[in-house]
């Protein structure tokens, strides 16, 4: 018997604009510093994991970010509580970039972009040969299993976004 079987699926890339204070945003970001002093996968300044957890308008993000995962999920006769793991900010000068990683074992990731000035890198997801420039509102999900990367950033302006994990809430068994 095989021990290994592979499986081809399709896993959604979504692109949705959603509408935030910007400015505000950016400043709750930028003001955090580089928290993780570039010990995370991404090389450039980030916050702290719970960044939701302190910001309501963040966390109106991460909320817009699972009513769009909740739209997009096969529907099951299983009730789906979904909630924010954990959720981010990061501010990319010129040259920084975001190692190639996924977020396992996250059902779905996303990306909400704040400032994305000329010059910003891409979202790159290698294996599906996907290149996205998103624009400044733009919220992008997709599975916690795909590998993705952001290259050095050309730009002299920060690109500046948060990004987010959400898993499913375990019922508790009785």
């Amino acid at each position: 018997m095989k021990e290994t079987y592979e499986f081809r699926m399709q896993l959604p890339i979504v692109q949705r604009p959603i509408s935030a204070d910007l400015d505000e945003l950016a400043d709750i970001i930028t003001q955090q510093g580089d928290v993780q002093q570039h010990n995370t996968n991404v090389k450039a300044s980030m916050t702290e994991w719970d960044l939701n957890s302190k910001h309501f308008r963040i966390e109106n993000i991460c909320n817009q970010a699972i009513k769009v995962a909740k739209s997009i999920h096969p529907k099951s006769f299983n009730v789906l509580d979904l909630y924010t793991r954990r959720c981010w900010g990061a501010s990319y000068t010129k040259s920084e970039y975001a190692k190639e990683h996924n977020h396992t074992p996250n059902l779905y990731s996303w990306c909400y972009y704040v400032r994305m000035p000329d010059g910003a890198s891409p979202l790159i997801f290698p294996e599906a040969q996907q290149i996205i420039y998103p624009n400044e509102g733009d919220l992008i999900l997709f599975s916690g299993l795909v590998r993705h990367y952001v290259p050095p950033n050309k730009s002299v302006e920060p690109r500046i976004m948060l990004a987010g994990n959400i898993s499913v809430r375990s019922p508790m068994l009785v």
